[in-house]
């Protein structure tokens, strides 16, 4: 009889492949790639729920072996985090929480083991979501705290939705590991599930049940952090994080609290991955308003950028002294892309035409202007292109090409005007003859080596 397998076609020799190898989305692993099938009835054991339940703990053994998250986009995502807390122009509170002991969330999550798990979508790690950290400060604040209901009210949002609600003033972000995170196969074992399942009377014949999950380790840590909606929530801040930190340290989030999971306790020294909290720490007073633009600008992305210069760039009137700053800033971090032709998301010759010109200004044309005097053979190229509605000769660019690999004095700006060339001359013909597509490969080659 032939096994249906509940995956794609070839998705499970990708899962097989996945399991060796440390670079991956764990999260995603876990929930879509289960690959126990073919042990599920092992012939091995006696009875059906051996079967089932050695499947499930082979499993989870396999998917904590790894660890979860790449430490290097972990960071990516928490420089973005600080910078967000930084400059999104309102007050907060942050700070790093290890686990004492086990940690689990997300239980009734479904998933092939029964036991669930929250995982971040993008980051492949465990994480406590907004919305689980806020219902953890809310219950410590109604249940322990002696929260009066108008400050709950007014800090989480009204409990009453049929009245005419609003947002509370205070932000819970989700919570990130700080680094890779440690993962453990663990066991729950109900002795009664007769009981618990059909009503039956617990006695001391019922056989245990054995129920394997998958919890983060101990000493893992976790970044928290919360901000005030509005400058006038800010007294409401120090109540929410005062609360936050009781409730993690006292309450314990995620499931089995009473068992003594979910416990944290504030970190007094941080992982060796935690340059991001430099942007936490810093006193902005201290900066330049030239160095505050540049550490903003290192968390545009391209897309903001671009839109910056097209709002920018049909202005007729000399720049305003805080563009003429962010000009420089967006020059100094995405000019050098742009004049290679590098971009995501348009075309290396729109760059060149729409995009450059504004960027780089005077700079550009400045160092034009020296290039096409010490390389003639550039400067020749440049009027034939002006004569010719902006199209390289494929003569003049060869003989170009041919003095550039052949002469290692050749400037940065020189090599990036080539590229752009090159890649002009790639783009207005529909295919190459094979002979052409051969030097503008070397040249290209040259240019990205050099």
């Amino acid at each position: 009889m032939t096994k249906t397998l509940p995956l794609y076609e070839g998705a499970q020799k990708a899962a097989r492949d996945a399991s060796k190898t440390s670079s991956m989305n764990l999260g995603l692993y876990h929930q879509k790639f289960f690959n126990r099938w073919d042990n599920w009835e092992s012939p091995k054991l006696d009875t059906k729920r051996q079967m089932t339940e050695s499947a499930k703990g082979e499993w989870l053994a396999d998917v904590a072996a790894h660890t979860a998250g790449e430490s290097a986009h972990i960071q990516e995502f928490m420089k973005r985090r600080a910078r967000l807390l930084r400059y999104g122009g309102a007050a907060f509170h942050a700070g790093c929480f290890k686990t004492r002991w086990h940690f689990v969330t997300g239980t009734g999550y479904q998933n092939p083991v029964e036991n669930g798990f929250a995982w971040h979508h993008t980051l492949g790690t465990p994480y406590v979501p907004g919305s689980g950290a806020k219902g953890l400060v809310r219950a410590w604040a109604a249940e322990w705290a002696g929260a009066q209901e108008e400050d709950l009210a007014r800090v989480f949002g009204p409990a009453d939705r049929s009245e005419q609600s609003s947002v509370g003033s205070i932000i819970f972000l989700d919570a990130i590991p700080t680094q890779a995170v440690t993962l453990k196969a663990d066991v729950l074992t109900p002795h009664y599930t007769e009981w618990y399942q059909k009503g039956e009377p617990p006695a001391d014949w019922h056989s245990p049940t054995p129920s394997p999950f998958l919890v983060v380790a101990k000493e893992q840590e976790f970044f928290f952090s919360v901000m005030a909606r509005t400058p006038a929530a800010a007294s409401d801040l120090e109540l929410a994080w005062t609360w936050l930190c009781d409730a993690l340290d006292l309450m314990g989030a995620g499931a089995k609290t009473a068992a003594g999971y979910g416990f944290f306790e504030r970190c007094n020294e941080l992982g060796d991955d935690s340059s991001w909290f430099e942007e936490l720490s810093f006193d902005p007073a201290t900066l330049s308003q030239e160095e505050l633009i540049a550490r903003q600008m290192d968390a545009w992305s391209e897309q903001e950028a671009l839109e910056y210069v097209r709002e920018h760039r049909e202005d007729a009137q000399p720049l305003a002294e805080d563009v003429e700053l962010w000009r420089e800033a967006l020059a100094s971090r995405f000019g050098p892309l742009w004049s290679r032709g590098e971009s995501e998301q348009v075309s290396a010759k729109k760059l060149q035409e729409d995009y450059l010109p504004w960027l780089l200004g005077d700079e550009q044309q400045a160092n034009e202007d020296t290039f096409f005097t010490d390389r003639p053979v550039l400067l020749e190229l440049q009027e034939h292109m002006e004569a010719h509605d902006g199209v390289p000769d494929k003569t003049l660019l060869r003989a170009a090409c041919e003095q550039m690999r052949g002469d290692d004095s050749w400037s940065v700006d020189e090599l990036t005007w080539m590229r752009a060339r090159v890649i002009e001359y790639q783009a207005s013909k529909k295919k190459l003859k094979k002979k052409d597509q051969k030097w503008v490969d070397a040249a290209l080659s040259h240019i990205g080596n050099t």
